[in-house]
């Protein structure tokens, strides 16, 4: 194979876009972890606080 710099640019862009979608799949997992966090802290206050009454009912 020929090295020019077209084929140079092609490579680079490449190895840009592989690098973007390594981080996004990091991230995708960072954000589910935080989401699961989430939910668990949610629980866990919805478990010790008891549920209000409406008063006006």
């Amino acid at each position: 194979m020929k090295i020019t710099p077209d084929s140079l640019k092609a490579h680079d862009y490449t190895r840009k876009m592989r690098a973007l979608s390594r981080k996004a799949a990091a991230l995708k997992k960072k954000s589910q972890e935080l989401n699961e966090a989430l939910n668990a802290t949610l629980k866990k206050c919805a478990e010790l606080l008891p549920p209000k009454k409406d008063e006006g009912q």
